[in-house]
């Protein structure tokens, strides 16, 4: 179990957990002939600081506890049971896209 969710390790963790749970979603969909529910994000941003980073993490977090909270069924009940609906998970990653092998000199993680 990896304690520090700000770590690269953290991050390939969750990249293999999903990779998991993502193909067996799909063959267990396939195997009744149904198509899988999805939903995929991806962009590319930049920072200037440490500092704007950071600040970003912390809008992010907040905006997404907020979407979350307005939007899902509790995950579980009082009582500890499961909560009705069928249960999603989602994972934000955000990590510096490594240079080209043809980038201008200088560029860095």
């Amino acid at each position: 179990r990896i304690e520090d969710a700000f770590s690269a390790a953290y991050l390939l963790a969750l990249t293999a957990q999903v990779q998991a749970e993502l193909g067996r979603a799909g063959r267990e969909a396939a195997a009744r002939g149904k198509r899988l529910s999805t939903l995929s994000i991806n962009t590319e941003l930049r920072f200037e600081s440490a500092e704007q980073r950071a600040e970003f993490a912390r809008a992010l977090q907040s905006a997404v506890v907020g979407v979350v909270g307005r939007y899902a069924s509790p995950y579980t009940r009082a009582d500890g049971t499961a909560g009705a609906g069928r249960p999603y998970r989602l994972v934000l990653g955000c990590y510096p896209i490594p240079p080209q092998p043809d980038a201008t000199p200088g560029e860095t993680l």
